[in-house]
């Protein structure tokens, strides 16, 4: 494609369609003018008798008017097909009804010729000797000359300037970013089938040698929005970008993806498949195949093998579970329920049961069921996604998050981590800042890895989270908060950014803002949460502690689950060392998920040289 030139979304020149209808309507006006029907000399006695005899019934230039028009009515349903939302089969139709009006123009254009005097059935040869001397008129002749021209110039810009651009693009660093595809399919409820499709291929190019792959929460953020293409690669940081849409209904899916130079908004390739629901995968993979193929490019060798479901109802499930655990605390439970479906539909399916591994880590996080029981439970998912596929990268990854929060084995940790990485995981993740924390204190690689994730994704909240969390640890506040608040910024209702912001105010002695803060995260959770215990941190260095020493007896004598840190906490702030100890020792006993954090923790500083202390610190085996 040459500079300067104009395409659609589906990669049409609409200058090429321009220059046909122009074509299509000068041909037609020297068809008409009087000069035009004047019959050629008698070649009966020469060998091309029969194309002489085309051209004078004007057989010749109706093909080629035809065709011309035929190709500028073909490109025009193409463009208008998916923002009209014609049927799938609408372009096959046309094509075969202009087939048959080829067919019969042809006949009729043999048969009969358009006069100054009307339509007229064209005389025989032999009828026609009175006119011989007449040629046919120069405009035409011009007219057939420029035509030629520039018909040769367009082929030869066309593969120029393909060639030229090939070129220049190989030289390019290769960077891209897979945006949502646009849900076409008229439901909203269908969204989260449009942005697993993406994900999906997402996830392919992640395992290209040479290619650099923009974090999903990144590029999907551009979701729903009008941004220019050159914006959005700015933004991200790649010089390539992946868009399309996806149209589900019933067992029938058509996704089209257009492959966009981010540099001058030209299409290196896009294409349409209309495909069954089964076929999904190979669609996928065909996509992710095309644009390796474009790219000069190859997949990395890789141990990781993925064995995908062949029951489309399951799959369809856990990209729903998917969708929703992806949004925060309010959709952790929405996705278990539909991880647990999938797996009820496929006993078999390994990436389901690494995904329920998953959801069962945030339970423990969020303190909707005990740690024990919830990291149990994540263990079971994970080794039985492996017993299915011994190289599921999550399925490790779970076993790692396990190891370091429950079994507290900071060598397995470690290993299931790096299995998980050799296997697939997007390397560095999350596990290992958590890791250099809360075992190493090394604070230094904790934020150096959390900057280089946040490169990769700008505006992934998690990564900002995560970049505050070890700022707020280090005791870099105002780092910390810079980060919290670029979470929230990015998306409002992030109820850990208000938490974190709250608790990071509260360290900066900023009370009331940190009140605000906390109350805005359990809003958001509809009063839920481990928010609840940070606001009465709060509380305490405000002063009030009688009020805080009434709402945890009232909570001791409540039937709901609290977890045994959060009230140990407390009470270790209230100075009442005798009841944090024993909240500690239940909190060792039911391997609560932030025991992991007695190393790290400030809290926990006034009463480490405490014998009932250290004998607890000691059994967990921290490193010296």
């Amino acid at each position: 494609m040459g500079e300067g030139r104009i395409y659609n979304k589906n990669g049409t020149d609409f200058g090429h369609s321009v220059y046909l209808n122009l074509l299509l309507i000068f041909r037609w006006y020297i068809f008409m003018s009087p000069n035009h029907h004047k019959p050629m000399p008698d070649k009966s006695n020469n060998p091309f008798q029969f194309w002489e005899e085309l051209k004078r019934r004007r057989v010749v230039r109706v093909i080629l008017v035809y065709a011309a028009a035929s190709f500028v009515i073909l490109e025009l349903v193409d463009i208008i097909a998916e923002p009209f939302g014609l049927p799938d089969w609408t372009l096959k139709l046309v094509t075969v009804l202009l087939v048959i009006g080829f067919i019969i123009s042809t006949i009729l254009s043999w048969v009969y010729d358009i006069t100054p005097e009307g339509i007229q059935k064209t005389k025989p040869t032999i009828q026609d000797k009175s006119n011989l001397k007449q040629v046919t008129s120069n405009v035409w002749k011009i007219a057939t000359y420029v035509s030629i021209v520039i018909i040769v110039g367009l082929l030869i810009v066309n593969i120029y300037g393909s060639r030229k651009q090939t070129k220049e693009f190989s030289n390019l660093e290769k960077s891209i970013a897979v945006l949502a595809f646009e849900n076409m399919s008229g439901d909203p409820d269908q969204e989260y089938f449009s942005d697993g499709v993406s994900e999906e291929i997402l996830n392919s190019l992640t395992s290209v040698d040479g290619l650099k792959v923009a974090g999903r929460t990144s590029a999907f953020s551009f979701k729903g929005k009008n941004d220019d293409i050159r914006s959005i690669g700015e933004k991200l940081g790649v010089n390539m970008v992946l868009e399309g849409s996806v149209r589900k209904a019933g067992t029938q899916v058509r996704i089209t993806a257009q492959l966009i130079n981010v540099e001058d908004g030209f299409h290196l390739w896009s294409e349409t498949y209309n495909r069954e629901m089964e076929d999904i995968f190979a669609i996928q993979d065909e996509i992710a195949a095309k644009i390796v193929e474009k790219l000069k490019l190859q997949f990395m060798e890789s141990s990781e093998i993925e064995l995908r479901t062949q029951n489309m109802e399951a799959y369809d499930l856990l990209l729903k579970g998917i969708y929703f655990l992806n949004k925060d605390f309010e959709g952790t439970k929405k996705a278990m329920e539909y991880f647990q479906k999938a797996v009820e539909l496929d006993s078999e399916y390994a990436k389901a049961y690494a995904w329920i591994g998953d959801a069962y880590t945030n339970y423990a996080s969020y303190g909707f069921m005990a740690s024990s029981e919830a990291l149990s439970l994540a263990r079971t998912a994970a080794q039985k996604a492996i017993s299915l596929n011994e190289q599921e990268p999550r399925a490790h990854k779970i076993l790692a998050y396990v190891h370091l929060y429950y079994d507290w084995d900071w060598e397995a940790a470690l290993s299931e981590y790096n299995k998980a990485i050799q296997y697939g995981l997007d390397d560095p993740d999350h596990f290992i800042t958590f890791y250099d924390i809360f075992i190493n204190e090394d604070y230094e690689h904790a934020i150096h890895v959390s900057k280089q994730k946040l490169e990769n994704d700008p505006l992934q909240i998690e990564s900002h989270w995560h970049l505050g969390f070890c700022n707020l640890l280090a005791g870099r506040f105002e780092e910390a908060l810079a980060s919290f608040d670029n979470a929230v910024e990015l998306n409002p209702n992030y109820s850990e950014g208000h938490r974190w912001k709250g608790v990071t105010l509260a360290n900066m002695e900023k009370f009331e803002e940190a009140v605000y803060s906390l109350e805005k995260a359990l809003e958001i959770t509809l009063g839920e949460g481990p928010a609840n215990f940070d606001l009465l941190r709060v509380k305490i260095k405000m002063g009030n502690k009688d009020e805080v020493r009434q709402i945890l007896n009232d909570w001791e004598r409540s039937e709901e689950y609290i977890d045994p840190i959060d009230m140990a906490q407390s009470y270790a702030m209230l100075e009442m060392w005798d009841n944090a100890i024993v909240w500690l020792e239940k909190s060792y006993r039911e391997r609560s998920y932030l025991m992991v954090t007695l190393k790290a923790q400030s809290i926990w500083d006034p009463y480490r040289d405490d014998p009932r202390f250290m004998e607890i610190y000691n059994k967990m085996n921290f490193p010296k």
